[in-house]
């Protein structure tokens, strides 16, 4: 049997912000799915930039 999963994602800028920092990232390794979510840094400079560098850290550590 065969396991059918459906996601989705949102994100809510909030209300003290005007852009939203947070990043997520799908990939499957090995036959396995992997779901990763990224908290930006609330209007740190770079926030945006870190939590994309992140998930693309984790994407890289494991393919």
């Amino acid at each position: 049997m065969k396991l059918k999963i459906q996601y989705a994602n949102l994100s809510n800028v909030g209300k003290e912000r005007s852009v939203n920092e947070d990043y997520y990232g799908v990939f499957e390794i090995q036959g396995l799915k992997i779901f990763i979510v990224s908290d930006g840094m609330g209007g740190y400079k770079g926030g945006s930039v870190a939590s994309h560098m992140v998930v693309n850290a984790f994407r890289s550590y494991f393919e």
